[in-house]
């Protein structure tokens, strides 16, 4: 059974955040896209067996966080990274386990990402991380996690302030029990 983490790395990424940790530190600010890179770092040496997707215009299936692009372009494909996840599936012939989705939820066709996501008949999490009032957004990471074989995925926000606690969240749900297989 495969995991897989798809990040958007469209010039939307390049968004910056403030990763400050509290009032005696400098304010430290960095770009989403770097947050991402940093904490996919860790989490790939802890589970060097998930497959890491980053998406823009076009979807990219990748070995190492050191593949992810230092400059954000491009739209936000999310249909082409989940469909990504299908091939993958199909040419390694193993079962898709979990599919943990980043993103600020501004896909390009969202319909053709609703369709795959079903396609998948997997478990999908995503993680939010655009603006706070960017409710049109936040709906769609919803309604694609709802898109989950049984209607059982789940949407978070993801506090890019806070890296380490995204490194946790993501760390317990690759721990977690593995999806049920379908017959």
């Amino acid at each position: 059974m495969t995991d897989f983490i798809l990040l958007d790395t469209s010039a939307s990424m390049a968004e910056s955040v403030n990763t400050s940790t509290g009032p005696t530190r400098s304010d430290r600010i960095l770009r989403r896209i770097d947050v991402m890179t940093q904490i996919l770092h860790r989490i790939k040496d802890k589970f060097p067996r998930v497959q890491l997707i980053h998406f823009n215009s076009y979807a990219y299936p990748i070995e190492s966080a050191e593949e992810i692009p230092t400059i954000p372009t491009g739209s936000t494909a999310i249909h082409l990274a989940l469909e990504a996840v299908a091939e993958i599936s199909a040419d390694q012939q193993q079962p898709i386990g979990k599919v943990i989705l980043i993103s600020d939820g501004e896909p390009n066709r969202a319909e053709d990402a609703f369709i795959a996501a079903k396609a998948l008949q997997a478990q999908i999490t995503t993680y939010f991380c655009g603006p706070e009032d960017n409710h049109d957004a936040i709906s769609f990471m919803h309604q694609l996690a709802w898109c989950s074989a049984d209607g059982l995925g789940s949407s978070h926000f993801a506090d890019l302030s806070a890296p380490a606690k995204l490194t946790h969240e993501v760390t317990l749900l690759l721990t977690g029990p593995q999806p049920a297989q379908s017959n």
